[in-house]
């Protein structure tokens, strides 16, 4: 009895799509640096919060490079979504994080001021004298 092995003609299973912010936190008005990876080639919106349209891309060779800047919103996480065409109203192929917060506070460094040491080769002080 000779035993049938079967193959199907299905292509390997291709990534998801990758979306990647950087940064991926920050105050409004931050400018950010979108990078897909792995997508179908086509027209792409990036959707801030699943309404918000950000910025139009074309993913060629399944990446692309685009740049937004982060609108107005409350201080928490927020949703930045890759979707097919140019509407916001379907869902993403790939989302990212991005959180909204205060910017960053730089604490000034402490300047250190050297504290002079005395001298053993000082001047001596007045020298009292005897009035009579």
């Amino acid at each position: 009895m000779a035993a049938l092995l079967a193959t199907s003609g299905a292509r390997p299973a291709l990534a998801a799509p990758v979306l990647t912010l950087v940064p991926n936190a920050g105050p409004v008005g931050t400018s950010v640096t979108a990078t897909g990876s792995g997508f179908s080639d086509g027209p792409y919106v990036l959707c801030w919060d699943g309404s918000i349209p950000l910025t139009y891309v074309g993913a060629a060779g399944g990446a692309f490079k685009a740049s937004f800047t982060v609108p107005l919103g409350k201080d928490g996480v927020h949703v930045v979504g890759a979707v097919p065409g140019s509407q916001c109203a379907i869902d993403p192929v790939a989302t990212a994080n991005f959180t909204i917060g205060p910017a960053p506070t730089r604490t000034p460094r402490p300047i250190a001021t050297p504290t002079p040491k005395p001298s053993s080769s000082s001047p001596p002080g007045p020298t009292p004298t005897a009035s009579g």
